[in-house]
């Protein structure tokens, strides 16, 4: 066994392990904390926002406040945002009808698919329901959506639709 030095504590004291075993837990849950500022700061920055229904981001004022694009269609439903005011930067994702479809694309141009696979999609950061990334349009999933191009208007940006979810999703350039 070893020596204790005279006058240090007694690492097999009951006591001194309870002190140190708080510590541990003290430090590690500090620690814990410390890794999700990064996370805290994002949603502070660009704040996320859900609605059921078109007409429910109409009573929260959505579209004034710069939420969703104007061509979100009124039978939109599960709606989700997520708008950074500092980069200027807008995500949306929504669900939309087969009815809507012809007329949520109108004045948009259809992207190639030789340009989609080089398109850059940011991240709006830690959003289960953002799923699009650079990588998707050049890998099997990207055979699936199609993607339009909004060049014009305060919603210049691309819009990608999945036939097989009806997801549609909206990022600004």
């Amino acid at each position: 066994m070893a020596q204790v030095a005279p006058g240090a504590p007694d690492p097999y004291d009951p006591v001194q392990r309870r002190k140190n075993i708080r510590t541990l837990i003290l430090v590690t849950l500090a620690l814990i904390g410390f890794a999700f500022i990064p996370a805290s700061l994002r949603r502070m920055e660009a704040p996320e926002e859900n609605f059921g229904s078109f007409q429910e981001a109409q009573e929260a004022r959505a579209t004034d406040r710069g939420l969703l694009p104007s061509f979100v269609p009124a039978n939109a439903t599960e709606i989700y945002t997520r708008f950074n005011r500092d980069r200027d930067q807008r995500f949306v994702r929504f669900t939309y009808t087969d009815d809507a479809l012809s007329t949520l694309t109108d004045g948009m141009r259809p992207v190639s698919a030789e340009r989609q696979k080089s398109l850059t999609v940011p991240s709006p950061g830690w959003s289960k329901w953002w799923p699009l990334s650079s990588r998707t349009f050049s890998g099997g999933q990207g055979e699936y959506l199609k993607v339009w191009e909004i060049t014009t208007g305060p919603d210049r940006g691309f819009l990608a639709i999945d036939p097989r979810t009806k997801h549609a999703y909206f990022w600004n350039r």
